[in-house]
C-alpha cells in the first residue's frame, strides 16, 4: 500500500512517497528530485503537480537503478493539461545532459535509418517513413502548422554564483545541499541527494509458490503514467516456463520477490520503446543478479543507451557491456525460449514495437503504444506519408490471435477507449485492454482489462513440448553459477546423470549424521537448511545443497527438507564427482565448506558492499574467497599498482589513503580492494593499509573479475565506490 507523504509544516516542505520533497513557496510549490511516478504522489496532494523542479546532485542511482529526474510526465501533464512550461532548476552540465534524456523520450532520435532493420530493407512491403509518421505527432495543439520543440515544454535555469532567482524565492547551492529562501526567510534546507523508496503492495503469497506456465502471460501493473495507486503497465510473457519482461515497470524485480517469482527465470527483457513508463523498469533489471539480453530494433537500442548514457553518465559503450543487446530485424522472425516472435512498427510519437508470439500452435498478440484509427491512418496515405502495405498493416486488427493485448489511452498518442469499445464483436472476443483506469470502461463494455497479480496470469493451453523435462533440466544446468563455461559437451552426461525428484512439503531430503550420497538442484519450490536447530538458508529455483558432503567425505552436518512441494534434480556422489573432473568446482566447493564451518558468510550479511546480493551470489562468491592473515602495516592496496588481490574484512582496521590523507577506516565487512571499469586499466588510485593484524577474506582479481563480469549491476557499484562517503 501506498504510504502517505511526511511533513514538516515549520520548514513547508512534504515528503513524497516515492522519495524527494515539495517545497511550499510564494512562487508555487517546488519540487527536489523526480524519481519514476513521482507524479502519482503530487496529483494526490492538496499542492497538485509542480512546474518547477530542483534537481539533487546524484540523478541515477545505480544500487537501485533508478533516475531522480524522471521528468517526462510532469512535462506532459504541465503543457497539455495545464499549457505550461515546466522550468527545471540545475548545473549547467545538468542541462546538457537533462535535454538529451528529454529530446530522446519525447522527440525520438534525430536521425532515423531503418533501411538495416527490416528483411530486404525500403523494399519490404510495410516499411513505413518513420520521421513523418513522427512529425505527425509532433504538431504543436497550440500553434497550428509549427512542429513542438524542447523550449515549448522547458525552461531551463541554472546556477550563477550559487544561485537561482525566482521572483522572491531564491534557492542557493550549498557544499552539503540546497537552501531556499521566500522573501528572505529560510523556508527550506534540503540535501543534497534524496533518497529514493519503491511503492510495494501488499501482497498475500501463496501457500505453494506460482508456477510459470508453458505459455501465458502475468500482469505487474496494468496503469497509465498518470494513475495514482496503480502500477505502471508491464508484464511477463511466459514461454516453456521461462520469463521474458515486455517493458518492465520500476521495481519490477520486486514485486517477483514479493511473489516469491525466481527472478532467475526472468532473464530477457523486449523494449518495446523509450517513453518513461516503459522504459523505467529496464536499467534497473539490467543492474539486478546476473546478465539480461534485451531484445529491440537498432533504433530503440541506440535511443536507449543515449538516453541513460546521460542520465547516468556513463558512456553507451559501457552501459553496453552491463547487458546483452540482441537487435530484432523486422520481417524475419526470432525465436525466444522456443517461441517464434514478429515485430513490427506501431504507430506512435518515438520508434516503438509491438508483436506476435506463436508457440505450440497459440499465439499472444501485443499493440504496445500504438494509435488504432482506420480514419487516421487513411488520411496519413491520403497525404502520402504512407504505402499501401504499412495503410495495410496498421488498419488489419489482429483478432485472429487466441489473446489480444492492447494498449488503450488518450489518442492520438493511444488508441481510445471507445474506439476498442466500438469494435465489431468477433474482434473483441479475445481481446484484453491495459494501461488504462478500468473505471472508464462503459458498463455495458465488453472489453476486458487486464488486472495485475499471479492469480490473474492468463494462461494459453498447450501441447505440452515433448522434450520439456530435458529443456528444464538443461536450463537448470545453464542458469547455475557452478556449472557456468562447462562446455556444450557435458550437456549430454548432464542429462544421462540428473535424476528428477520430487518431495511434499514437510518431506525430509537430507538428514544431519547421513552419509553424503547426492548433489540437488532445486527446479520449484522451497528447501529449507537447517543446522543446530537454526534456519540457515531457504533454497529456491536453481540453488544447490547438499555438495559438502560429496568433496569433503565428512557425513551430512545439516538436515534439509521441503519447505513446500518441491521438484529438484539430484546426482549420485560418484556421477557429480565424475562429472566435475579437471574442473575448478571441487576446489570452490572445498572453500565454500571451509567458509561456511568458519560461519564467515556472516561478513556478508554485515557487509555495507554485499549485504545486498542474493544468496545465490552470496554463495559463489563465499566459494571464491580464501581466509588470510595480515600484518599490521601491510598493504592490501598501493596507489599507482596493479591490484592483485581484493579483500573483505572479518576483523581488525585498515586505514584508505591517496597517498597523503586519510580518506576513510575500514572496518568488519567494508571491502578492501579497487573495481575498474576496463580490465586492462587497473592502476590503483589509492592505498589500503592494515592499522593492526587483520582477518580477510581475499579473492584473486582475475576471479573476481569474472564474477563481475557475470554480475554487471553489482560491478557499477563497486565502480563507483566512494570511500569518502564512508562513516
Amino acid at each position: 500500500m501506498m504510504s502517505g507523504m511526511s511533513e514538516r509544516d515549520d520548514l513547508n516542505w512534504k515528503e513524497l512517497p516515492r522519495g524527494g520533497y515539495l517545497v511550499k513557496t510564494s512562487y508555487g510549490p517546488v519540487q527536489f528530485g523526480a524519481p519514476p511516478e513521482t507524479i502519482k504522489d503530487t496529483m494526490v496532494s492538496a499542492d497538485g503537480v509542480p512546474s518547477v523542479f530542483l534537481l539533487p546532485r546524484k540523478l541515477f542511482y545505480v544500487d537501485r537503478g533508478i533516475s531522480t529526474a524522471e521528468l517526462e510526465f510532469p512535462i506532459y501533464y504541465n503543457f497539455f493539461v495545464k499549457q505550461r512550461k515546466i522550468q527545471i532548476l540545475c548545473t549547467r552540465d545538468q542541462k546538457r545532459r537533462i535535454s538529451r534524456v528529454i529530446q530522446e523520450a519525447i522527440f525520438g532520435p534525430e536521425n532515423l535509418d531503418l533501411r538495416y532493420e527490416y528483411y530486404g530493407g525500403e523494399r519490404f512491403h510495410a516499411y513505413p517513413n518513420l520521421k513523418k509518421e513522427m512529425d505527425f505527432f509532433r504538431a504543436n495543439p497550440f500553434k497550428k502548422g509549427a512542429l513542438l520543440e524542447l523550449e515549448d515544454f522547458v525552461i531551463f535555469r541554472t546556477f550563477s554564483r550559487g544561485k537561482i532567482e525566482l521572483d522572491g524565492v531564491q534557492v542557493e547551492s550549498e557544499h552539503r545541499g540546497f537552501l531556499i529562501r521566500d522573501q528572505g526567510k529560510v523556508v527550506a534546507r534540503l540535501p543534497e541527494n534524496i533518497q529514493t523508496r519503491p511503492i510495494r503492495d501488499v501482497v498475500d503469497v501463496a501457500a505453494e509458490p506460482f508456477g510459470p506456465p508453458a505459455f501465458g502471460l502475468t500482469a505487474i501493473g496494468s496503469g497509465h503514467g498518470f494513475l495514482p495507486g496503480a502500477k505502471t503497465s508491464g508484464f511477463i510473457l511466459w514461454v516453456n516456463r521461462r520469463g521474458i519482461l515486455i517493458d518492465p515497470p520500476v521495481d519490477s524485480t520486486d514485486w517477483l520477490e514479493d511473489n516469491e517469482i525466481n527472478t532467475k527465470i526472468v532473464d530477457s527483457i523486449i523494449l518495446t520503446h523509450c517513453h518513461a513508463d516503459h522504459d523505467a523498469g529496464t536499467l534497473q533489471k539490467v543492474l539486478e543478479e546476473g546478465r539480461v539480453v534485451i531484445f529491440s530494433t537498432r533504433t530503440i537500442l541506440s535511443s536507449f543507451m543515449r538516453k541513460y548514457a546521460a542520465l547516468t553518465g556513463l558512456t553507451e559503450n559501457e552501459l553496453a557491456r552491463l547487458c546483452n543487446m540482441k537487435p530484432i530485424l523486422i520481417g524475419e522472425p526470432l525465436r525466444i525460449h522456443g517461441a517464434e516472435f514478429h515485430f513490427r512498427h506501431t504507430l506512435h510519437s518515438i520508434p516503438t514495437i509491438g508483436f506476435d508470439a506463436y508457440y505450440q500452435g497459440r499465439s499472444i498478440s501485443y499493440s504496445s503504444d500504438t494509435l488504432y484509427c482506420p480514419k487516421t491512418v487513411q488520411h496519413l496515405f491520403d497525404q502520402g506519408w504512407m504505402s499501401h502495405g504499412r495503410r495495410d498493416e496498421l488498419v488489419n486488427f489482429p483478432s485472429h490471435h487466441d489473446l489480444v493485448i492492447h494498449e488503450a489511452g488518450m489518442p492520438p498518442l493511444h488508441t481510445g477507449i471507445e474506439a476498442l469499445e466500438n469494435l465489431p464483436p468477433e474482434k473483441q472476443k479475445n481481446l484484453h485492454v491495459t494501461h488504462l483506469n478500468p473505471d472508464d470502461l462503459r458498463p455495458d463494455s465488453k472489453l476486458v482489462p487486464i488486472l495485475a497479480g499471479v492469480e490473474k496470469s492468463l494462461i494459453l493451453e498447450v501441447t505440452p513440448n515433448p522434450h520439456s523435462e530435458a529443456i528444464e533440466i538443461l536450463n537448470l544446468m545453464a542458469s547455475c553459477d557452478l556449472f557456468q563455461g562447462f562446455p556444450a559437451d557435458k550437456a549430454g552426461e548432464f542429462l544421462n546423470i540428473a535424476e528428477p525428484v520430487s518431495y511434499q512439503a514437510g518431506d525430509i531430503v537430507i538428514a544431519a549424521g547421513d552419509p553424503g550420497e547426492y548433489f540437488y538442484l532445486v527446479v520449484a519450490g522451497k528447501a529449507v537448511i537447517v543446522a543446530n536447530g537454526e534456519e540457515v538458508k531457504v533454497c529456491g529455483f536453481n540453488d544447490y545443497f547438499g555438495e559438502s558432503a560429496l568433496v569433503t567425505d565428512l557425513p551430512r552436518t545439516a538436515t534439509v527438507h521441503a519447505k513446500t512441494d518441491l521438484r529438484a534434480v539430484r546426482i549420485q556422489k560418484h556421477d557429480f564427482l565424475y562429472f566435475i573432473r579437471g574442473s575448478e568446482i571441487g576446489l570452490l566447493l572445498r572453500n565454500l565448506f571451509v567458509n561456511r564451518s568458519l560461519q564467515v558468510w556472516r561478513v556478508f550479511e554485515e557487509s555495507r558492499m554485499f549485504r545486498s546480493l542474493s544468496a545465490a551470489q552470496k554463495t559463489r562468491l563465499l566459494s571464491m574467497f580464501t581466509t588470510e592473515t595480515i600484518f599490521a602495516k601491510a598493504y592490501l592496496l598501493e596507489k599507482g599498482r596493479r591490484p592483485e588481490k581484493a579483500a573483505i574484512l572479518i576483523s581488525g582496521e585498515a586505514e584508505v589513503t591517496d597517498g597523503k590523507e586519510r580518506i576513510a577506516t575500514l572496518r568488519r565487512g567494508d571491502f578492501a580492494g579497487q573495481v575498474f571499469t576496463h580490465r586492462r586499466r587497473r592502476i590503483a588510485a589509492y592505498t589500503i593499509r592494515a592499522l593492526n593484524a587483520l582477518e580477510v577474506l581475499v579473492i584473486k582479481m582475475d576471479d573476481f573479475s569474472k564474477f563481475l563480469d557475470a554480475n554487471p549491476g553489482f560491478h557499477l557499484r563497486l565502480v563507483n565506490l566512494d570511500y569518502s562517503k564512508f562513516i
